[in-house]
């Protein structure tokens, strides 16, 4: 998975056209995995990235068990004018985490 870290300016520029976005005066084109953990989303927040809401939550695109539906979180942080996107599996602790903060969620 490639994701792309600029301002929004760039991101929106970029993401039109498909391409990576020049930031410090490099191109930078990073991968990543597909899923972070809680202690991951936890960590940013606690360096000063901030929650954009909604949540937004759909079914994992592909899940061992077909019966066993799993979700994936989809948090976008912003930390002044950078953005990214944190997608965190289904566990107890996420669950805990939005109903302690209220967080509004779509579901997709």
């Amino acid at each position: 998975m490639i994701y792309l870290r600029g301002t929004k300016r760039e991101l929106a520029m970029a993401t039109s056209r498909a391409e990576t976005v020049k930031v410090a005066g490099t191109w930078q084109k990073e991968s990543r995995p597909a899923h972070f953990s809680y202690t991951y989303l936890t960590t940013m927040l606690a360096q000063g990235w901030r929650i954009e809401p909604p949540v937004y939550v759909r079914p994992r695109w592909r899940s061992r068990l077909r019966s066993k539906q799993e979700d994936t979180y989809h948090f976008v942080l912003w930390n002044g004018d950078r953005v990214s996107l944190v997608s965190v599996l289904d566990c107890p602790e996420i669950q805990q985490f939005l109903v302690d903060n209220g967080l509004a969620i779509d579901r997709l």
